[in-house]
């Protein structure tokens, strides 16, 4: 019994010490725009897939969502009069709602021989327009 005791402990903190968890800064934010702002309000919905995704690479895990949610809000701001997170949007509310959802996403983290570790990440979000009725508009060419 003494035994499986020991076990349980040394699994409890091996498991525990295999990932480490990376916060990503909130302050990433979208390159400034020099086109002028939209006089509408608009709404910006982040799909859920998108909000609760964790990237995971050897023993490394970042949590994504929020932050890349974050940024995408800010550039929404950058380009409409005002702009509000909401999860559900009713007709009529924005002029504009604007809806991301995750693409593709892929993380490499290597050990480099001077012992750092460098990170890099590409990461593709696809943008869905509705108008203020919350019908699809097509996109102008």
């Amino acid at each position: 019994m003494r035994r499986l005791g020991v076990v349980i402990t040394l699994a409890v903190l091996v498991g525990s010490a295999c990932v480490k968890t990376v916060e990503l800064s909130p302050g990433i934010g979208p390159t400034p725009t020099s086109a002028g702002r939209s006089s509408e309000a608009a709404g910006v919905v982040c799909a859920p897939g998108l909000l609760a995704y964790v990237e995971r690479a050897d023993f490394h895990k970042f949590a994504l969502g929020e932050p890349l949610c974050s940024a995408l809000t800010r550039s929404v701001e950058r380009s409409y009069r005002s702009a509000q997170r909401t999860e559900s949007p009713y007709k009529g509310q924005y002029g504009r709602v604007i809806r991301f959802y995750l693409h593709s996403s892929a993380l490499d983290v290597r050990r480099l021989p001077d012992g750092s570790i460098r990170a890099s990440y590409g990461v593709g979000v696809a943008v869905e327009t509705c108008g203020r009725d919350l019908s699809r508009r097509r996109a102008s060419s």
